[in-house]
Parts: structure tokens; sequence; C-alpha cells
């Protein structure tokens, strides 16, 4: 009698050393189940990261949604690419003269256009301060014998659609009476419009300011 009050006795208490233990390992089961979701989140946070950072330095950036807007049936290359715009003249002295100026009118579509010296030969380019590099069509380069890097192609959108791009570097642009060395360009595979002066170039001219239908440029 009192062998089997002592099994009957035994089970509980083993029964219940035993669920503490497979409790314990549940729950380090779960901890280690939620480090690794959080390794994989850490992981894809960096890859996003390194996506936009090369996206940032290879790519350049779409034009704003208004420039957008504005440029889609606008922006159509001139027949004659060395006309030069009736524009207002203020050359610095101290540079080699241009055919652009720092004071532009604003077109007949809405937009401002300088022609800039491209190794001394004329281009007209719409001045787009969304466009974050100086852009050249297809045409344009061909006419300057400027060829980009096939190994540094390039993928971007644009106001006329999806664009293939290669880098190129320009070694003077005179505009705006100032000349500009070592310039990098994006040239589009295909003709797209007209050429773009972006940031990278507008940002060394100084102020971009719109003073009511003229575009100061410096």
């Amino acid at each position: 009698m009192n062998t089997s009050v002592t099994i009957e006795s035994s089970e509980p208490r083993r029964r219940r050393r035993i669920r503490p233990a497979a409790d314990m390992l549940r729950r380090a089961a779960r901890r280690a189940d939620i480090a690794r979701q959080l390794r994989r989140r850490d992981v894809s946070s960096v890859l996003i990261g390194i996506a936009l950072g090369v996206a940032g330095l290879w790519m350049p950036r779409a034009i704003d949604h208004h420039a957008q807007h504005r440029a889609r049936a606008a922006v159509v290359a001139p027949s004659d690419l060395s006309a030069r715009p009736a524009v207002a003249m203020a050359p610095d002295p101290a540079a080699p003269t241009s055919p652009a100026a720092t004071s532009l009118p604003r077109a007949s579509d809405g937009l401002f256009y300088a022609t800039a010296l491209i190794d001394g030969q004329p281009v007209r380019f719409l001045v787009d301060t969304g466009a974050s590099v100086v852009t050249l069509t297809a045409d344009d380069a061909r006419r300057l014998d400027i060829m980009p890097d096939a190994r540094a192609a390039g993928r971007a959108d644009t106001a006329n659609g999806r664009a293939v791009f290669g880098w190129t570097r320009i070694d003077t642009v005179d505009v705006a009476g100032r000349r500009i060395e070592d310039v990098r360009a994006a040239v589009l595979e295909k003709d797209a419009g007209v050429s773009l002066l972006g940031q990278n170039l507008l940002s060394r001219l100084g102020t971009v300011r719109i003073e009511k239908d003229r575009l100061i440029l410096g």
C-alpha cells in the first residue's frame, strides 16, 4: 500500500518537472525566431540602403512632377540647334564670349532655354532645375563627337518616358558668361527632345532664380 502511494505521488512531480522544461524550450525557440526575423529586417534595410545609394550615384534623378507635366508636350529639339535665342547678354570680361546669357526669357511653352558652348560648339539646352545632371540627346552627342562610356550605362525616368543612358565628361561648358570645366553628363541612347542643363552645372553658376518672366543665372 505504501509502495503504490509512493509511485502515484511521484508521477505528478515528474510531470511538473517536465512541463517547466518544455515551456523553457518553447520560449527559447520563440526568442530565437524573433532574433532571426530581426536579423532579416536588418539585412533587408542594409540592402535597400545600398540599392538607394547606387541609384543616387549612377542614375540621374527623374525630373520633378511639375517639370514633367510642363515638358511632356513641349520638349522638342529644334531643327537648327545652332540657333541662338534672343536673350540679354551679360558676359564676364575674363571669360570667353558665350552665346548664352545670365538673363533668359520665358519661351512660348513656358520653359527657359539657353545656348551653351560645349567644347566650343553651340548646343541649345532646356534649363531644368529638376534634372540632377547635364543630359545630352543622342543627336547632340553625335554632332559633338562625344562617345559615352559603354561600361557605365544606366536607365532613368525622363519627361519622355524610360531612357537608357551612358556617362561621359565634357571638358568645357561656356554658359551665362562663364566657363565651367570637367562637367559630368549623361548621354541618352535614343534621341529624346532637347538636351538638359542639370543641377551639377547650375549649382556651379551660383543662384538660379525667376524674376517675372525671366530666369536669372548666377
